[in-house]
């Protein structure tokens, strides 16, 4: 059986869960930058930048599996998977770094893996053969250990997204069951 989409939500769930309004979150606007639109915030990871119009504060859990299942799970090859962990990973990924950002580090961690494929961002068919080919756990470990290196570039970059470090650096570190 391949992976489904269920498992991936609620394993990442616990990541993104509560509500939050911080002004100094681009995410949290619904112009995408601070001050910019109005300050509704993001809850279970659904931003107000990405979903201006919806009312973020009042988002139920079944709105938001709702949203994640048509606008990530079903863009992508994910269900075509055929380790259910690996997609949870890489599922969390994306939901925190976006598509491009947490697909590079899945296709680094290939790279590092021994599976040639390019670092594009794009989860196509060279990405998804190469991750059904790989033992899970090998994977995964890779996998954290990129997700890892990429938050501290992040931090590298902008070291006003220090305070999120932490926090970072645990998720990178979660493997799923």
């Amino acid at each position: 059986m391949n992976a489904q989409f269920d498992p991936a939500f609620y394993w990442m769930l616990p990541h993104e869960g509560r509500f939050q309004r911080r002004v100094a979150d681009p995410g949290n606007w619904t112009g995408g930058k601070i001050g910019v639109g109005d300050l509704k915030g993001t809850k279970f990871g659904i931003a107000a930048a990405s979903y201006p119009d919806l009312d973020i504060e009042n988002l139920t859990i079944n709105e938001a599996h709702d949203i994640y299942l048509r606008d990530y799970w079903n863009t992508q090859k994910y269900a075509e998977l055929i380790f259910q962990v690996p997609a949870n990973k890489i599922f969390d990924l994306v939901v925190n770094m976006g598509f491009s950002g947490g697909h590079k580090v899945v296709q680094r961690a290939l790279i590092d893996c021994g599976h040639p494929v390019g670092v594009d961002g794009v989860f196509g068919i060279l990405t998804l053969d190469a991750c059904n080919s790989i033992q899970p756990d090998e994977l995964i470990e890779t996998i954290c250990l990129r997700a890892e290196e990429r938050y501290r570039d992040i931090v590298r970059a902008n070291p006003n997204a220090a305070e999120n470090l932490e926090g970072w650096l645990t998720r990178a570190r979660a493997v799923p069951v």
